[in-house]
């Protein structure tokens, strides 16, 4: 599944529409907007997959952070 969509607004909400909630219905968080709708309700509960959203921009220490970038298709 393609992660990066342009800029960091793009990306967040196609991840929050279509990543969290197939990752919700893996983790079992039956309860959420998003496995009862199918895309992100925008909630507050306490088991919402989107309550924390961590960007980092670069690492202070060198090396610590590997990234690989897979160009093509390799699902969930």
């Amino acid at each position: 599944m393609r992660k990066v969509y342009g800029d960091l607004n793009t990306t967040v909400e196609m991840v929050r529409r279509n990543t969290a909630p197939l990752n919700a219905h893996r983790l079992g968080l039956e309860k959420t907007p998003c496995i009862k709708k199918g895309t992100c309700g925008d909630c507050l509960q306490a088991e919402c997959i989107c309550n924390t959203i961590a960007i980092t921009r670069r690492s202070m220490a060198k090396d610590r952070i590997v990234i690989f970038l897979i160009i093509e298709e390799v699902g969930l």
